[in-house]
């Protein structure tokens, strides 16, 4: 009897950690009733409340303990990092490999999750962290083709020989933190998402510059327009939306006062309230969510015979959306030939907004339309030839493996 009772015990222990130990959407019994809830997402409770490895292991006191002095193989001088009161690093070396290096080694102690995060939203990748929920979202940015726009960069930017050599040392830097790092103190994200961080590699860096490209070139109103015009005819749409810029002044100055009483419009409550004549087909296409208009940025400058003290004063405000962590990461880097101050982008070397002894910059961005949309006529259902100035043209096609965590890998085909 005490034997049958042990073999109970041993089995019921077995499979309370089998259980702890695997997410519940991995587990027999019970992955068809949590799909698609809100527990499918969980990690394995075991690993997560781990007193040893768990996120007990991330807890921090009121200041973080951050290294001083990085020691790696990579550099050729010694590179002190000073943490002012705001955290914010001061990276001082002999030179600027040395200094990309450690400014790639502490971004990632600080933001490791959120580069790595960002570069797979970007290959459309994220199928591959919180399973197929991300399918749609990773079959777009395939189709946009930021993957295949940043595989061509990264070969125009290895001609180039001291770029390729300060990313390159912004990679290593990167890869000698993930490596300094066990599963005890991975960031708190891995944990809860339960997976691993991967390598970093020149091509992620590239990556998150053309995330920021789509990102900052994002708006048209191409399809809403077409409709429009379907609907009104080409001389009252040309009335209604005039080819200048919106937000722009008319000719008469906007404090000019008007004598005239504005006419009275009665305002369809919606296109189907409308007769509508001629072709009445409208193009539909939600594959593409739109931009938020309040994107953009701008920024001022002001001649120092103009201010108090007589210094220049540049002022530059990029408005990107909010984000926890933030988009930037306030950094200076030293050498014996440059001191340079400002906000970098996780995942990329140097300094985007800032200012040197001699000059501050900024940058802004108007948001412009860089993208158009066409219908494409092709020969057949198999895609291989499409119309396109009187005669067939060959496309080519581009088979993307999007991998799908606890599920079957998607393979999509863009032409």
């Amino acid at each position: 009897m005490k034997i049958v009772r042990f073999v109970i015990s041993l089995v019921i222990t077995f499979l309370f950690i089998s259980v702890l130990n695997n997410r519940l959407v991995n587990l027999p019994l019970v992955k068809n009733w949590v799909k698609g809830s809100s527990v499918e997402s969980l990690p394995a409770l075991g690993r997560f409340m781990n007193p040893f490895d768990g996120f007990w292991q991330n807890a921090e006191g009121s200041t973080p303990n951050l290294d001083s002095y990085i020691d790696h193989d990579a550099l050729s001088g010694p590179v002190e990092v000073v943490y002012d009161n705001r955290l914010v690093p001061h990276i001082f070396g002999e030179n600027m490999k040395d200094v990309v290096f450690v400014q790639a080694y502490v971004t990632a102690q600080q933001r490791l999750w959120q580069m790595e995060f960002q570069t797979h939203a970007a290959a459309g990748r994220l199928a591959e962290i919180i399973g197929d929920k991300a399918l749609n979202y990773d079959k777009r940015q395939r189709r946009k083709g930021l993957a295949f726009a940043a595989e061509n960069s990264l070969r125009i930017v290895q001609r180039d020989l001291e770029t390729k050599e300060l990313i390159a040392a912004y990679t290593e830097g990167v890869n000698a933190y993930i490596n300094s790092l066990s599963s005890r103190n991975y960031p708190i994200e891995y944990k809860l998402l339960g997976y691993e961080p991967e390598a970093w590699s020149m091509y992620k860096t590239i990556l998150l510059l053309k995330y920021m490209a789509d990102d900052l070139t994002g708006n048209e109103s191409d399809i809403e327009l077409t409709n429009t015009l379907k609907l009104l005819g080409e001389e009252d749409f040309n009335l209604l939306f005039p080819d200048y810029p919106k937000g722009q002044d008319p000719v008469i100055p906007a404090d000019t006062p008007l004598d005239f009483e504005p006419i009275r419009v009665n305002k369809p409550k919606s296109l189907s309230d409308t007769k509508q004549t001629g072709d009445a087909s409208f193009i539909k296409h939600d594959l593409y969510p739109k931009k938020s208009p309040l994107l953009g940025s701008n920024n001022w400058a002001m001649s120092g015979t103009k201010t108090a003290n007589k210094k220049t004063i540049l002022c530059n405000d990029p408005h990107l959306r909010l984000s926890l962590p933030s988009l930037w990461f306030e950094v200076q880097l030293v050498t014996p030939n440059d001191n340079v101050y400002g906000v970098s982008l996780p995942g990329a070397p140097g300094v985007i907004i800032g200012f040197n002894k001699h000059i501050a910059w900024g940058v802004t961005n108007a948001g412009r339309d860089v993208k158009d949309w066409y219908t494409v006529k092709f020969k057949n259902t198999n895609k291989n030839e499409y119309w396109l100035d009187n005669k067939w043209e060959k496309t080519t096609k581009r088979v993307e493996e999007i991998k799908v965590r606890d599920g079957i890998s998607v393979l999509d085909t863009v032409v």
